[in-house]
């Protein structure tokens, strides 16, 4: 039953409230009364009612005063003025206080019915629409986990992108414009159940999110059992050096090798999708690296795309794949290409015509082997000139795909001189310019027009030392040097072999020594 308090300073109005009509009927029962406002909000705390009638017209304490003190103490209590005519004037400023009704003097049967309908109706509704908030409050809590990870995919295919958005606001997360990437974590392949699978991944995810609690504002979520998608929301942090630190980790802990592709970075969130598709790209050209790698897109060697009017996607992918030195995936792909101009009966016109788009399509990647060194045996005009002549499909499928599979065997031959070639220029550059005070990884990586998370995965793997770590050997052997053959002074010898800091030098010497400066120098001259 819902509670109702009648608050008038006349006995017989309260009464007639009481008795007029049977308030049980409408799941309402009369729990106190009251002769004053004061009295009144004594009862209000003490019955806590559901609604309350209070006169206009009453000594010390009028009945808009009193509505006003029953909204401050709890504002979803119903209020009813009952108001004389002489008093109608203070019914409209009961309306700006919120009150429910009002009834006039003297009590209409039939109106009191009314309103007792109205303000019952009222109350169970609002109840119901408060059920039902704190039930969906209680499934979003419930599903929180399950629904962001919904709304950040739903980010990189552009499915109610709008509304994923919001859905993140709601749970706190506002991204920025200003910042967005992606990188795609993917576990090698092992033959294992699908159970073994989701509680390998589990792992990884838990251990990749103990890795992010230090870094804000970069967001980890799945795609399925083998793949973990990071979004970097902060233009602050490297993000590519960031990855490979996480691919260690992850391959430390879970003593299994897996590879990380890094999208282009943009300033627009509209773009994550293509960030998205950046990194998925970059993971297939693992194939040509090797295992275990942190590979980002901008270190493939990218050409705008011609688009094909009937063979758009296919070029796309043949660019891709002869680009990428992935030939068992060219010849997958002519395979697929050549059925179905098989299947279609294609016009000898259209086929050769789509043959030389092919070409037209590898060019710059066939221009880059040449000019690396790489014999290819024929020019592009001659391929063309062979194209042309050629009688039978079968034909032009075998001599096509064989053009494009040597280009692709000499791309990928051809990415592993390179990663010699300028990790080898870079050692002789460090050791013919180490006295250089502000040399660092990314200053000599503008220097060889490389990127700098490109040259420091390929410089560890060729030497086995991480960059800074090199340059420290080849000073503090300098130093040694110098200390043996020279009488100059610790700062000078540190100005030597370009340490600005006389302080930081002596701390870096007996690390690498195990000695100080005038230890070491003591014991070469005994």
């Amino acid at each position: 039953m819902l509670k109702i308090l009648i608050v008038d300073d006349e006995p017989l109005v309260r009464k007639l409230i009481r008795y007029c009509i049977p308030w049980e009927e409408y799941g309402l029962t009369v729990a106190a009364e009251a002769s004053g406002a004061d009295e009144g909000m004594e009862m209000v705390r003490e019955v806590n009612p559901d609604v309350v009638f209070t006169d206009i017209m009453m000594p010390t304490t009028n009945g808009l005063e009193f509505t006003k003190m029953i909204g401050e103490y709890n504002p979803e209590i119903r209020v009813i003025l009952v108001s004389g005519y002489d008093e109608f004037e203070y019914a409209s400023t009961g309306i700006k206080l919120k009150v429910f009704d009002y009834i006039l003097k003297p009590i209409d049967r039939e109106i009191l019915k009314k309103i007792a309908e109205n303000v019952r109706e009222d109350i169970l509704k609002e109840r119901l629409r408060e059920t039902e908030f704190e039930k969906i409050k209680e499934e979003l809590s419930v599903n929180a986990k399950y629904i962001i990870e919904k709304a950040f995919y739903a980010l990189l295919i552009e499915e109610d992108w709008q509304n994923a958005l919001e859905c993140l606001r709601y749970y706190g997360i506002v991204l920025k414009n200003d910042m967005c990437q992606i990188a795609v974590i993917e576990l090698s392949q092992v033959k294992e159940d699908e159970t073994a699978a989701l509680v390998r991944a589990t792992h990884c995810k838990q251990t990749a999110k103990e890795y992010l609690e230090e870094n804000q504002d970069i967001y980890l979520f799945g795609a399925d059992t083998r793949k973990i998608i990071l979004l970097n929301n902060n233009k602050d942090i490297e993000f590519e050096q960031f990855c490979d630190g996480l691919r260690e980790r992850l391959e430390e802990t879970l003593k299994t090798k897996l590879y990380i592709g890094v999208g282009n970075a943009y300033q627009d969130l509209s773009k994550l999708k293509l960030s998205f598709r950046e990194a998925t790209e970059a993971l297939q050209y693992r194939y040509v690296i090797g295992e275990s790698h942190t590979v980002c897109y901008e270190d493939i060697c990218y050409f705008e795309q011609d688009s094909g009017e009937i063979t758009e996607e296919i070029l796309h992918k043949i660019s891709f794949f002869v680009r990428s030195g992935m030939s068992e995936d060219v010849k997958k792909l002519m395979e697929s290409l050549f059925d179905g101009m098989k299947r279609k009966r294609a016009a000898k016109d259209e086929v050769l015509m789509s043959a030389v788009k092919v070409v037209i399509e590898i060019l710059p990647v066939f221009h880059m082997v040449v000019e690396n060194g790489r014999e290819m045996g024929q020019d592009v005009s001659s391929i063309i000139t062979k194209i042309m002549a050629l009688q039978t499909l079968a034909d032009l499928e075998s001599f096509l795909t064989n053009v494009l599979i040597n280009v692709s065997r000499a791309v990928k031959e051809g990415v592993k001189e390179k990663d010699l070639d300028v990790v080898s220029a870079v050692v002789k550059y460090v050791e013919e310019a180490y006295k250089e005070k502000e040399m660092s990884l990314a200053g000599v990586a503008k220097k060889y027009f490389i990127n700098s998370s490109y040259l420091s995965r390929v410089f560890k793997e060729r030497t086995g030392k991480p960059f800074s770590d090199y340059l420290l050997e080849i000073r503090m052997e300098n130093a040694k040097r110098l200390l043996s053959q020279t009488g100059l002074k610790a700062y000078e010898i540190a100005e030597e072999v370009g340490i600005k800091d006389p302080h930081y030098f002596s701390v870096c010497f007996k690390k690498y020594t195990g000695k100080s400066v005038s230890q070491y120098r003591q014991e070469q001259q005994e």
